[in-house]
């Protein structure tokens, strides 16, 4: 999938949906914003046990699992696939961003280089959950935007997640 538009992915949009026991090989999606392997954005939906390998590229809420997930569930999930843009925001190995929902028993094995709000697991979290996670690859970020100050938010880079925002993290490992 290559476009220069948002919400790619295996689908694009998901909501009120489950998704379940998929293997990715040899992905390759590239677009704007929302991007995932398996969705660009979940809405109030499961996604569980997805495996993907692969190559995952967009510029803003960019995740291996999913782009952007919302009060939704992602949970035994691994991402072996790598995600680069150095000019990426919101980026992480299961999801590049979650609001209201949780992501449990996943792993991330895919090196991530990204420019700013960039995790192991999620680039950022909003008053969601992230329990019993472990990320085992490289994190980076551009140095010139790592730890700025913007909209009143502080960006950074992190092993589990890149910025909070209220939420809970427990049993996490980097």
């Amino acid at each position: 999938i290559d476009e220069e538009t948002g919400y790619r992915g295996l689908f694009g949009v998901i909501a009120n949906a489950e998704v379940r026991n998929v293997v990715l090989s040899n992905a390759s999606i590239h677009g704007f914003g929302n991007i995932g392997g398996v969705a660009g954005m979940s809405v109030e939906s499961t996604i569980q046990n997805v495996r993907v390998h692969g190559n995952i590229i967009g510029i803003q809420s960019v995740g291996g699992i999913a782009g952007m997930c919302q009060s939704g569930t992602v949970t035994e999930c691994i991402n072996y696939g790598s995600l680069t843009n150095q000019d990426a925001v919101m980026v992480g190995g299961i999801a590049g961003a979650i609001v209201e929902g949780t992501i449990r028993n996943s792993m991330n094995f895919g090196e991530i280089s990204a420019g700013e709000v960039v995790g192991g697991i999620a680039g950022a979290t909003m008053m969601a959950a992230v329990e019993n996670c472990v990320n085992a690859a490289a994190i980076e970020a551009s140095p010139e935007k790592t730890g700025e100050a913007m909209g009143g938010m502080f960006y950074g880079t992190g092993g589990i997640v890149g910025c909070q925002i209220g939420g809970t993290l427990s049993n996490v490992l980097c």
